[in-house]
């Protein structure tokens, strides 16, 4: 196959499959009143799903894939393979992302849950593909933006949905309580974003998390005292300082030990 039919194709398939997972994730349902997501997830209410204002993160989420796939699309990107390389495993996490609507929807929470670890899995390499470009000097910092904001609310989301699952099971929050995982599951999220945003200088990814963190809190404010909304704003607190000092600390990325 010619190289140009195939790279027109692929971004082609690229842009066709980001419309669909928009489509799909927010017609369906409209047309299918019964077992909406939100419908399922407070029929199996977790202490770590945050308030429903929060979920309007898609908004700028589906807003940058869309013009990323347009651009991608642009004759002046033609040459840039980069858009060829990140192509395949963006489609499959969005597809992912389907496949997570349609069994969560159907309330097979467990199958929901791989598919929703799958897919950031596969956010994540669509990620690094994009830093290694960076660090190369391939592609700007900007590309990274709507990735690392895509990546970091899948994380949260994953998380969320493993304590709805925990729900579903019938677990009560493990043997030590839905109170005390709630919390522990707070701090480990709070850990992930720093850690993440300490490897690659990104201070979208912990705001993001920081986002998902205070919709907990929002979720939980009229509890008095609020044993995990409390801790869900601290941590969201320090994420936001934590990104701060990310945005205004300058720090040179550097190429160790990456293959080419």
């Amino acid at each position: 196959m010619d190289i140009k039919k195939y790279t027109t194709r692929l971004r082609w398939s690229v842009l066709i499959i980001v419309a669909f997972h928009i489509l799909y994730v927010n017609f369906f349902s409209l047309i299918f009143k019964e077992n909406s997501i939100p419908q399922i997830t407070d029929k199996y209410k977790s202490l770590f799903v945050p308030a429903p204002y929060t979920f309007s993160i898609w908004i700028l989420i589906y807003l940058a894939l869309i013009v990323y796939s347009i651009y991608q699309l642009l004759p002046s990107q033609r040459e840039n393979s980069l858009y060829d390389d990140i192509a395949l495993p963006l489609m499959i996490s969005l597809t992912l992302g389907m496949w997570w609507a349609i069994t969560f929807q159907s309330e097979h929470i467990s199958i929901s849950v791989v598919a929703l670890f799958a897919m950031l899995v596969f956010a994540f390499i669509t990620y690094k593909t994009i830093y290694t470009a960076f660090l190369y000097n391939e592609a700007s910092k900007l590309l990274l933006a709507p990735f690392s904001i895509f990546l970091a609310w899948v994380t949260a989301a994953s998380i969320a949905n493993f304590t709805v699952w925990l729900v579903f099971a019938g677990s009560g929050g493990t043997f030590l309580g839905e109170v005390v995982t709630s919390r522990l599951l707070v701090i480990a999220t709070m850990i992930i974003a720093i850690s993440f945003s300490v490897k690659y200088w990104d201070f979208i990814f912990p705001i993001t998390v920081a986002w998902a963190l205070i919709g907990i809190y929002i979720a939980r404010i009229n509890e008095t005292p609020s044993p995990v909304g409390t801790p869900a704003f601290i941590c969201a607190i320090i994420l936001i300082a934590w990104s701060m000092a990310v945005i205004f600390i300058k720090k040179a990325p550097r190429v160790i030990d990456l293959p080419r």
